[in-house]
């Protein structure tokens, strides 16, 4: 993936929202991760970083030796209250190849319609 735009944004019915992360030339990025299959015994390789117009970029090389095939980037925030949102909107910009996205949740319930 050669670009990687992502803005997360809850959101209820009564117009209040709260955007969680959105990438600007001043972001700080220092809890985004990148996660390869190195961590498998594979020899994928990935990075993550700002470039000059403030986007986030995820890049890198998958490669399948050693019953490898990933390169991940993560995202970690703090907990966030949610109670009065109902919605998530994901802004995300790629370059046509597939993406996989997770949203994983800890001592949370959510009902998405």
């Amino acid at each position: 993936m050669k670009h990687l735009l992502f803005i997360m944004i809850l959101s209820s019915s009564s117009l209040l929202s709260q955007v969680i992360f959105k990438f600007n030339k001043q972001a700080n990025i220092t809890n985004w991760k990148t996660v390869d299959d190195v961590v498998m015994g594979g020899r994928s390789s990935g990075s993550f970083y700002l470039n000059h117009e403030g986007y986030g970029i995820f890049e890198g090389f998958v490669s399948l030796e050693n019953n490898g095939g990933f390169s991940s980037v993560r995202y970690r925030t703090e907990k966030i209250e949610i109670k009065k949102q109902t919605k998530i909107k994901i802004k995300l910009k790629g370059d046509g190849k597939n993406i996989h996205l997770e949203l994983k949740q800890i001592q949370a319930i959510i009902s998405l319609i």
